[in-house]
């Protein structure tokens, strides 16, 4: 199957969805937020560093995309569960979690 084949396909299974990807502030989570964000989804950006979330986004937005910040330790379940619950109300839902943290 040829690339721009794949990514037509996958350009019409996330434009309009809602995903949240841990560790997006630098290297593979990064570049995958910004993958999500130019196919058209809503992206949450997590980070144990906050500025490199918010930096993250500013990329994002300075693209045309959609995508807000949060300052994430994933190692700490109250920390996820309370980003979890604040993305789910910003964004009224999720459709994709990304696990990239760690």
């Amino acid at each position: 199957m040829e690339r721009a084949t794949r990514l037509s396909r996958f350009s019409r299974s996330v434009d309009g969805h809602r995903v949240l990807i841990t560790g997006a502030g630098s290297g593979i989570g990064r570049s995958t937020a910004h993958l999500f964000a130019d196919e058209g989804a809503t992206v949450a950006v997590t980070d144990l560093d906050g500025d490199r979330a918010a930096a993250v986004v500013a990329e994002i937005g300075e693209c045309g995309g959609d995508a807000r910040a949060w300052t994430l330790d994933v190692a700490d379940p109250e920390a996820v569960d309370q980003v979890v619950a604040e993305c789910t109300g910003h964004m009224g839902g999720l459709d994709v979690l990304v696990n990239n943290a760690g």
